[in-house]
């Protein structure tokens, strides 16, 4: 029987008075966790993000980052 592989992501994220927002990511695909070896650092550019540090992260945790600032327009 398989097992139900459940999928948790936590972005981990607080605002800066400079506007940027700090991350600490954690995607964990069952018994994997995926996280970066520093923040990732985010800064506001028009309608997206540009990533000032951090840029060394996995590319999965950077796409579920991506998506969780797209989700809700901050």
């Amino acid at each position: 029987m398989l097992e139900n592989k459940k999928e948790m992501f936590y972005p981990n994220c607080e605002k800066t008075e400079e506007g940027t927002w700090v991350c600490q990511p954690v995607l964990v695909k069952g018994d994997i966790k995926i996280e970066s070896e520093e923040p990732i650092v985010l800064k506001p550019k028009g309608d997206n993000f540009e990533i000032i540090k951090g840029r060394g992260a996995p590319e999965e945790l950077l796409d579920r980052l991506a998506k969780h600032f797209e989700r809700r327009k901050i």
